[in-house]
């Protein structure tokens, strides 16, 4: 069969971690931790064999989020409309 096919393929997963832009570079509480908490999230999700993916917090708007059974924002400060 071979292998997978990078341009048809899609990600298979129902949980995604939000990365806010507006929290690490607005947030006062979070300005040095917030990447770490991103990256902690990950690597936890990773460590444990749990599929996820990162989405922006700008591009929700913009995006099919409905996939999604979870949406974990961890650190989360700020968020606009």
């Amino acid at each position: 069969e071979g292998n997978m096919n990078k341009i048809t393929s899609v990600p298979y997963t129902d949980i995604a971690v939000v990365f806010s832009r507006m929290t690490r570079d607005w947030s006062v509480k979070n300005t040095a931790n917030y990447p770490k908490e991103i990256m902690g999230t990950g690597q936890l999700l990773t460590s444990k064999h749990i599929p996820h993916t990162f989405i922006l917090d700008d591009a929700i708007a913009e995006q099919d989020i409905s996939r999604f059974r979870v949406l974990l924002a961890p650190g989360m400060d700020c968020i606009s409309d």
